[in-house]
């Protein structure tokens, strides 16, 4: 079982948490914690300073075109807000100049 198996209750929240978790390659172990606890129903924000709303980094990759030619840096983000309880996954694509 993975960790947070035996902290998380009910499948359809199970599911969720190992979708967000599954390819995520710059999570930390707080910020999984964080994670888990917002979709357990925790919305007492941890990090109140930096307002309602709280952007994790799951993946950062770098991509190129089908042709090859040009790269791009890919970032997922979850985020969170603590006001409304609402969470959603966003990609962030920026041009990635290889050096």
């Amino acid at each position: 079982k993975q960790w947070y198996q035996r902290r998380v209750r009910g499948p359809e929240t199970l599911r969720s948490l190992h979708s967000i978790l599954e390819k995520s390659n710059q999570l930390q172990e707080t910020e999984q914690a964080i994670i888990v606890n917002f979709l357990k129903g925790n919305r007492q924000n941890p990090q109140p300073e930096k307002g309602n709303a709280v952007t994790i980094l799951l993946n950062s990759e770098i991509e190129r075109d089908a042709e090859g030619g040009r790269a791009q840096l890919v970032e997922i983000l979850f985020e969170m807000n603590y006001e409304t309880g609402r969470w959603r996954r966003l990609k962030r694509q920026s041009p990635y100049h290889l050096g």
